[in-house]
């Protein structure tokens, strides 16, 4: 089994190929993957703002619990929780 948790900031849901399907989808590649995947249409979000809601989404805390910005003395994150599970959790941040 393999697990991709992808986290997009400021990427509106209703602007995807899948949510829309229109022909000149602006993300074609995401369109693919969401054929083969699981899309949440309801998502909420525990924090206003990417720095409040990040922590969040991979600690399952809310905003007022986490030192933010960063993840710190929180429970167990996603990745480490995939870690002890045998999965090899690998994080990329680009901008």
């Amino acid at each position: 089994m393999k697990i991709l948790f992808l986290i997009i900031d400021t990427l509106r849901y209703d602007y995807t190929g899948y949510a829309r399907k229109y022909a000149n989808s602006i993300t074609p590649n995401l369109d693919q993957i969401s054929q083969e995947g699981l899309i949440y249409n309801h998502a909420f979000s525990s924090g206003t703002s990417t720095p409040f809601s990040f922590p969040g989404i991979l600690t399952s805390t809310y905003s007022h619990q986490v030192k933010t910005p960063g993840v710190k003395d929180v429970p167990l994150a996603f990745a480490e929780y995939l870690k002890d599970t045998q999965f090899n959790a690998l994080m990329e941040e680009y901008k």
